[in-house]
C-alpha cells in the first residue's frame, strides 16, 4: 500500500472513531437530559403535594397571601435551578463537541501537511507554485479555524455571564416582589 493510500485508511479510520464518539456523546447527553427530566418531575410532583397540603392549613387570608407569596418565590427558584442545570448541560456537551471537533480538525490539518510534504518531495520540477498554493491554504484554513475557535470561546463566556445576571435578576425580582406583597 503506498503512502497516501494508507493516510486515506488512517483518515477514514480517524473519521469513523470520531463519529462514534459523537454518537456517544449524544446518547450521553441525552441520558442526562432524560434524567434531569425526570428528576424535575418528581420534584414538582412533591412539591404540589407539599403546597396543596400547606394551602389547606391556612388560617386566614393574610395567611394564604404570605404563603402563596413563599411559594410563588420558591417555585421560580426552583425553575431557575432546572434552568441552570439545562444551561449547564448544553454546555457542557457543547463543550465535548467542540473538543472532538478541533482534534479533528487537528488530525486533518496534520495530516493535510503530511500529505502535502509528501506531495511535494516527489513532485515534478515547477510545481513548486502549486504546492506553496495548497500549503497557503492549509495555514490559512488553520488560522480561520482558530479565529472561529475564540469567538466562540467569547461568544460562550458571554452568552454565560448573560444568564448568570439573568438569573440574578429573576431571582432579586422575585424576592424583592414577595417581600413588597408581605
Amino acid at each position: 500500500m503506498t503512502n497516501v493510500q494508507a493516510q486515506i485508511v488512517d483518515f477514514n479510520q480517524s473519521f469513523f472513531k470520531a463519529a462514534a464518539t459523537l454518537a456517544q456523546l449524544s446518547v450521553e447527553n441525552a441520558e442526562r437530559l432524560v434524567q434531569l427530566h425526570i428528576q424535575s418531575a418528581k420534584a414538582a410532583i412533591e412539591d404540589s403535594a407539599e403546597h396543596g397540603k400547606a394551602l389547606s392549613e391556612a388560617k386566614d387570608v393574610q395567611e394564604l397571601s404570605a404563603l402563596r407569596s413563599k411559594l410563588t418565590e420558591t417555585s421560580i427558584e426552583k425553575a431557575l435551578g432546572f434552568s441552570r442545570s439545562l444551561y449547564d448541560l448544553a454546555q457542557d456537551a457543547q463543550s465535548k463537541v467542540s473538543q472532538l471537533v478541533e482534534e479533528q480538525m487537528s488530525t486533518f490539518n496534520q495530516n493535510m501537511v503530511s500529505a502535502v510534504e509528501t506531495a511535494a518531495k516527489n513532485a515534478p520540477a515547477g510545481a513548486e507554485v502549486a504546492v506553496a498554493a495548497v500549503k497557503s491554504s492549509v495555514a490559512a484554513t488553520t488560522a480561520a479555524v482558530d479565529s472561529f475557535k475564540r469567538a466562540a470561546k467569547q461568544a460562550a463566556t458571554i452568552a454565560d455571564e448573560a444568564v448568570e445576571t439573568a438569573q440574578r435578576a429573576t431571582s432579586s425580582a422575585a424576592k424583592g416582589g414577595n417581600k413588597s406583597r408581605k
